[in-house]
């Protein structure tokens, strides 16, 4: 397998706007390693075929690398008619002797640049994506090859729209069709696309230029390392450089790519809550994260991109260790300014984009060759005319040189040419940095150009540029128009101006726009926000704005308070969710000496829901104890009121039992004060949800009535429901099972009608419950199987362990102890896998009871003893169910061993650690099968 050594006359190759036709053999490493000679025939063979085809249909094979076919057509309906008689021919042959083989091609159109028999540009690279999702047999069409040829297509040949689809460049999603036609294969598997495989990479907005050689050697250490970490100063391309080789080794990693961003972190204690959130790993609330972090990643693998190291290192590289000593299939490429110094590392110096030598001779297509000529070429080109020629070749490798190659730099100067031209900015770094150095270029460190680049950039900016671009540094993790009009905006920049300088800010780089899911967002660069920050400091406008950001998000945290019981879930965490570091960052500078308790305190109340629902209980709880030592002896005052009220919630799955209870008083007393009606039923139902909690559940249903009352006369439905609930579950332990009923349906029909799934699933869990106490075993079942059917094993996972959890427990109430072994695997898997202690041991528990069936009664008793010592550790109580189950296990094992033996053995189980606990358990279910 060589490279094609034929020689092109690219004098006759097409230029302008033309059609390339790639393909390559599907799966011929693996032929070449099992039928080498067959292999070289079969390669002769299908080289002449393709060649012969494509040379027949007007197009030229400009290069060939292995079995990779790369070929120029001069029009879009002749490329796509070659393809299909290549497809034709390759089906007709016989490749029997290599167990068949099958040829992938796609077809882009757009402007390339043809240098010395070779094409260059963003169309080859596309062309090269969409190849890569393709499968073997298979012809993929761009959308804009599809414009070009629709109503040209060959006879019985037709266009299938298989959507759009994001490629493996990260850039826009393309719009891909396959050819069909009657003589070819029409079925084939999900297109391998971003979207088809694990990750949550994000979209970029401009092409990856210039570092093919990097990547391949990056590439190469991932092969041999599971720790690769790039390293260099910011702006050298760290980042956008991970990025790409992260998408490029998707196929590598069957459970996926997963980005951490550091950047917008200050608090080391959030790196692991963050790897969560990447993951999209549920936290339990007794639960370590980075414990969450293992145990989901133990068994899989995986290709984790820890990005921004450098402000957080130490902690950093403490969190990578862990998930490596854990986590064997587990594969960490990092970017940091220093490495992480654990032990396997594999420490990948990030050079700067290669610069052409300084007195070369220069032509368009020979400064083309160099990454940070292409770079600037394609940049410049985006937002002017700007082409590079023979005659400005050798300007713009000056420029290249003299920002040593630093992507960032290149990427910011590039943009100027829309006002300046070539040779002005040439002349312009020149002049910055003997003001920096004393006239001594060679002095300047790569830092310090990037710095005198991004000064150089903000005073080309007008005064109104430069105001509104320092001001945007108080904005962490990106902002919306919304946001930036209602922090930055005053009389000296009017709204109505906003918009109009921030575009002007992204089109000089300054400012990344991003498109997303829900809304357009927009972000700084983390060199350029600290930069920004730095300015705004320097004018004394730190605090002004850090206190106009911590007050819109307060209003913004206020609004989803509103808004969580009238939007879907789905689109409150789609329009939420993006915000927690805009929202951490306002409470720390709003806890902090010189914030404002004022604004902290409501802040933290208003944040409750989020950091619930984002696994946060624990870094919620952590801010909402430092504003109460903040307030001091005003901790009784209104201003502490929204901060008891926080508390009440965010413990209420923390085993913090007296705490829960002395928040939900104090808050409940605070607002019969004040008056506010809505944080008034909040306080009423954390009170008797509290109460309920602690088993006093007679004390329970006058709080959760008063609720009641309070959201059926201001009509709130969602409040309505929720208290319906909590009231049930109180009627329900209290014997009056007809009520509780009544009062869950209720519940249930009003949050159906609002479309609240999440809700929806809880309360026919509680109903499930409900019917198993009631001795309707088969509802509970029905009802159970019902609530899992709207839950899946990523989208409302704590209520699918409960639910399987109390699933299982029904089976085995019913005498279906079969499908009660399967559900509990599933449910000790699930539970474990989310460190929910309560749930585990409630599984196991059961598995206890099945031991006792099955002649092993001394692992029943260990088992028991194991449950009980959790159970009092935690300070948690049976449920009805548990609990009969609990008196069920005391009487068998005293059936089957002595009081000295049930009492020795429980006493052994008690000293277990969790792993050989549930390894007992699963000996026993195997046995029972």
């Amino acid at each position: 397998m060589t490279d094609s050594a034929r020689v092109i006359d690219h004098r006759s190759l097409p230029s302008g706007t033309v059609s390339f036709l790639f393909s390559d053999i599907e799966g011929s490493t693996q032929r070449w390693e099992t039928h080498r000679q067959a292999m070289q025939e079969a390669v002769r063979r299908h080289d002449a075929l393709m060649r012969g085809v494509i040379e027949n249909y007007g197009g030229s094979v400009f290069k060939t690398v292995g079995d990779a076919f790369y070929a120029v057509f001069s029009t879009a309906p002749d490329a796509v008619v070659a393809a299909l008689e290549a497809q034709r021919s390759v089906a007709s042959e016989d490749w029997s002797a290599v167990d068949g083989l099958r040829v992938r091609m796609a077809i882009h159109t757009g402007i390339a640049d043809e240098r010395e028999g070779d094409y260059f540009g963003s169309t080859v690279n596309r062309v090269a994506r969409l190849l890569a999702i393709g499968h073997g047999g298979q012809i993929l069409v761009s959308g804009v090859t599809a414009d070009l040829v629709q109503g040209q297509m060959p006879s019985q040949a037709t266009l299938h729209d298989l959507g759009a689809h994001r490629l493996k460049d990260l850039a826009y999603p393309e719009q891909v069709y396959q050819v069909l036609a009657p003589d070819l294969s029409r079925e084939f598997p999900p297109l391998r696309s971003l979207g088809a495989l694990p990750n949550n990479l994000p979209l970029q907005l401009t092409s990856f230029v210039g570092r093919d050689e990097e990547i391949a050697e990056i590439q190469g250490l991932l092969s041999k390392s599971r720790l690769v970490t790039l390293v260099g100063s910011g702006g050298v391309g760290k980042t956008r450089t991970s990025l790409q080789v992260a998408a490029d080794r998707l196929d590598s990693y069957p459970d996926g790519v997963w980005l951490v961003e550091l950047a917008p972190l200050t608090d080391a204690e959030l790196i692991a809550t963050t790897a969560a959130g990447a993951l999209g790993v549920s936290v339990a609330p007794t639960q370590r994260p980075i414990d969450a972090v293992i145990a989901d990643l133990r068994a899989r693998a995986a290709l984790l991109v820890f990005d921004n190291c450098e402000h957080l290192v130490a902690q950093a590289a403490a969190i990578v260790n862990e998930i490596l000593r854990h986590c064997p299939h587990v594969t960490v490429l990092a970017s940091s300014r220093e490495g992480l110094g654990i032990a396997g590392e594999v420490v990948y110096r990030m050079p700067s984009l290669r610069v052409p030598p300084l007195g070369e001779p220069l032509t368009a297509i020979s400064a083309m060759q160099f990454g940070s000529v292409a770079l600037f070429a394609e940049r410049a080109a985006a937002v002017s005319s700007f082409i590079i020629t023979d005659g400005n070749a050798a300007i713009v490798a000056d420029v290249c040189r003299r920002l040593d190659g630093i992507a960032l730099a290149i990427e910011l100067a590039a943009p100027r040419l829309k006002v300046l031209s070539v040779d002005e900015v040439d002349k312009r770094p020149s002049d910055r940095f003997r003001v920096l150095t004393g006239g001594n270029r060679s002095a300047l460190p790569r830092q310090q150009t990037l710095r005198a680049l991004i000064d150089w950039s903000y005073e080309l900016l007008t005064e109104n540029e430069r105001t509104l671009f320092r001001r945007l540094g108080v904005f962490v993790g990106g902002f919306t128009l919304e946001a930036m009009t209602a922090v930055c905006t005053d009389e000296r920049i009017e709204a109505w101006d906003a918009v109009d300088l921030l575009q002007s800010l992204v089109e000089k780089s300054l400012i990344v726009a991003e498109i997303g899911d829900a809304q357009q967002r927009y972000r700084l660069l983390e060199s350029t926000r600290q930069y920004a920050l730095e300015r705004l400091a320097r004018g004394g406008e730190n605090d002004i704005f850090a206190r106009r950001h911590a007050t819109q998000f307060l209003d913004f945290a206020l609004r989803s308070q509103a808004d969580y019981g009238s939007m879907g879930y789905d689109g409150w965490r789609a329009t939420y969710d993006p915000e927690i570091d805009n929202f951490r960052v306002a409470l720390d500078w709003a806890a902090g000496d010189h914030g404002d308790v004022e604004i902290a305190a409501p802040l933290a109340g208003a944040l409750t829901r989020l950091w619930r629902e984002l696994s946060l209980a624990t870094e919620g709880l952590r801010a909402c104890e430092a504003i109460l030592a903040r307030l001091g002896e005003r901790d009784d005052s209104e201003t502490a009121a929204p901060v008891w009220l926080a508390i009440s919630a965010l413990t209420a799955n923390l085993f913090l039992k007296s705490r829960r209870l002395e928040a939900a008083q104090r808050a409940l007393r605070l607002y019969e004060g004040i008056g506010d009606e809505d944080r008034l039923m909040d306080a009423l139902l954390q009170f008797g949800d509290t109460l309920r909690q602690l088993r006093r559940e007679a004390e329970a249903i006058e709080p959760l009535s008063r609720a009641l009352q309070i959201a059926r006369r201001r009509g709130e439905r969602y409040r309505t429901a929720s208290a319906l609930g909590r009231l049930a579950i109180a009627q329900f332990y209290l014997g009056r099972t007809e009520p509780a009923r009544q009062a869950t349906e209720e519940a249930r029909g009003i949050f159906r009608s609002l479309g609240r799934t999440r809700d929806l699933v809880t309360l026919t869990l509680n109903l499930a419950e409900m019917e198993a106490g009631d001795g309707n075993t088969e509802r509970s079942i029905e009802l159970a199987r019902e609530a899992l059917s709207e839950t899946s094993a990523t989208r409302f996972a704590a209520d699918r362990s409960t639910l399987l959890s109390n699933l299982s427990g029904y089976l085995l109430t019913a005498g279906r102890t079969g499908e009660a072994i399967a559900v509990m695997r599933e449910a000790i898997a699930a539970t474990r896998e989310r460190q929910e202690a309560v749930l585990f041991t409630i599984a196991l528990q059961r598995a206890a009871l099945i031991g006792l069936a099955h002649a092993r009664a001394a692992e029943s008793a260990r088992l028991h003893g194991y449950v009980d010592a959790v159970f009092e550790a935690l300070g948690s109580m049976r449920e009805p169910l548990e609990q009969r189950e609990d008196d069920q296990i005391t009487a068998l094992l005293h059936e089957h061993l002595s009081g000295d033996e049930i009492e020795s053995l429980a006493a052994a189980g008690r000293t277990m650690t969790q792993d050989e606990a549930m390894a007992i358990a699963v000996s026993i279910l195997d046995t029972a099968q």
